[in-house]
Formats: structure tokens, sequence, C-alpha cells
């Protein structure tokens, strides 16, 4: 067997251990490439699938050359990059920016913190939440919490709540659980199943899941089954340039924790100034940067806070 044929059998190998097959047109066309690099090639795309939401069965020739074809573009961006060490090339900044302002607050009365904006909060929160929740088949039929206080003795049923408290005592865990009509005080017992105690230890105060419970006693009702909400399964909106976006959020500029030497290198980062050649290579590509809230530590902290913002 020659050189080439024991290289080109490895990257079949790796193939097929990946779990994916070639067509004939792909074979020849892997045939057809510098053998030195083909393998490490075809590691990088079998990588990239592993993350991807495609999951084909063959992988055909368009495959490997639009695949090869990015490879190369990255790579020669990074060379680009690593050539241009001193000037640092912002590749992100040749790109023409894409913003739509979907929602804008700028006009908007802010919240005051009181206990009514509070309520209404958790109130939207809940509702968003049940919402989700009853997408489920199996939590169709759940009922109200005021409903399931009313129902006979034994009956078996489904409640949608925002945990408000839990306590355990001698193995036996009490969830305080709400909805907006009312209240209900749910038993887990000592002898429950593992799975079902395990995943009411694991609930948190304010987290809004469906239980299924048994009445057996006015005002007593013990758990059977605890549904937590399933997270929605979108497929990620990707760009045709390959360019990112940097996401942060709780700063506190103007905090005494605001950790000021770690925020200084991340600025200096994005301007390419620190980091290694992988490092800068992926901070060039930057062009959104998005501060989910708390970029500054409150408004009137203490005295003469504006002035230093």
């Amino acid at each position: 067997m020659s050189e080439i044929d024991s290289r080109l059998k490895k990257v079949i190998n790796l193939i097929v251990k990946s779990g994916y097959q070639l067509d004939a047109d792909a074979l020849e066309f892997l045939k057809n490439l510098d053998q030195d690099l083909v393998y490490d090639y075809v590691n990088k795309i079998i990588q990239e699938l592993a993350t991807s939401s495609e999951n084909p069965l063959f992988l055909k020739r368009e495959f490997f050359e639009s695949g090869i074809a990015r490879i190369k573009s990255l790579e020669a961006t990074s060379k680009e990059v690593k050539e241009n060490f001193a000037g640092f090339q912002p590749y992100a900044k040749e790109i023409t920016e894409k913003l739509e302002v979907l929602d804008d607050s700028a006009n908007r009365e802010g919240v005051e913190g009181n206990i009514e904006n509070y309520v209404n909060y958790f109130r939207d929160r809940f509702f968003k939440i049940e919402k989700i929740l009853r997408e489920r088949t199996d939590v169709k039929d759940a009922i109200s919490i005021n409903t399931a206080l009313k129902a006979p003795i034994k009956s078996k049923m489904k409640i949608i709540g925002i945990v408000i408290d839990k306590r355990e005592r001698k193995r036996t865990i009490f969830i305080q659980v709400e909805d907006d009509e009312t209240n209900l005080t749910i038993l887990v017992p000592s002898g429950s199943d593992k799975t079902l105690f395990d995943k009411t230890r694991r609930l948190l105060v304010d987290q809004v899941v469906c239980i299924e419970i048994i009445k057996i006693e006015e005002s007593v009702f013990i758990a059977k089954d605890i549904i937590s909400p399933d997270i929605p399964e979108r497929r990620p909106n990707t760009s045709a340039d390959q360019i990112y976006v940097a996401l942060t959020s709780d700063i506190h500029i103007g905090s005494k924790k605001f950790l000021s030497d770690a925020f200084g290198h991340f600025i200096e980062w994005l301007k390419g100034s620190e980091g290694n050649g992988r490092q800068r290579e992926i901070a060039s590509r930057v062009k959104y940067l998005v501060i989910a809230g708390d970029l500054v530590d409150g408004i009137g902290i203490y005295p003469g806070q504006e002035k230093g913002l």
C-alpha cells in the first residue's frame, strides 16, 4: 500500500468511526487533495458537525468543498492577523453592521421598585413559564390550585405553581406553591421515589413547575411527580459573515467591588492589544458587544457618582 493510500485510509476510518459515510464523488475529491493536509481538514469539518444541527448520513463532495473553503478562509484570516500582529487588523470593522431596533424603552417610564412592580414582574414570569409548560402533552390537563382544593379526596391531578417556600423535616419535604389565585402546601414523604425526592431537593424558591399530586385528605396533598418546563428547541440564527458578538452583564461600574483591572484587560483585548494570536483573531471578529444590564452600580449610590460615571 502506498503512503498516499495509507493516509487516505486513515481519513476514511475517521469518517466511518464518526458515524458518517462517503459517496463515490466525495471520495474522488478527497483523493485529489494534498494528502498532507486532508486529514486535518476532514477532522475539523467533523468537529464542526458535532456542534451543528445538521446530521447527514452521507457526506457529499459539495459538503467537503464548502467546508475546506471555509477552513482555508479562516486560516488565511488567521495568518493575516498574525502577520499584522503589531497593527491589529479588525476584520469585523470591514463588515457592514445590521441592526434593527425592535423595541425602544428610552421613552418609557421606569419602574419604581415598589411592591406592585415586583408583583407584576412575578405574575408576568409565571404566565410565560406556564405557557411553556402547557406546550407539553403531559401538562395540558393541569388545573388551577383553587380547583385542586375543591377536588374530591383521592383525586389525582396536576397543578402549575411558583414555589414560594420549601422546608425539609425528618426526610419529609414540604413545598408551598401558588398561582395567580391562591396557594397550596404539598408533601413529599420520606418513602417517596428517589427520583422524585431528588427533583424536590433541587427545586428553588421562585421556580415555576408542574406538580402531579394526589389529594389524600382535605387540604393534604402528596406529590407524585415534578415536571419542569422544557427549553424550546430553536435552530440558532447564524451569520453569513464570520463575525462574533461578545455578551457581558453586571459590570457595576461605580461599585466598590467593580473589577476595574479585569474590565480594563477586557477592553484592551477587544482593541487587540492583549492576548495570544488566537485570542487576538477572535477579538478581530467581534462586531457587536451586548451588555445585558447593570453597566453601572445604580444612580445616587454615593455623593458625586454622576460625575464619576
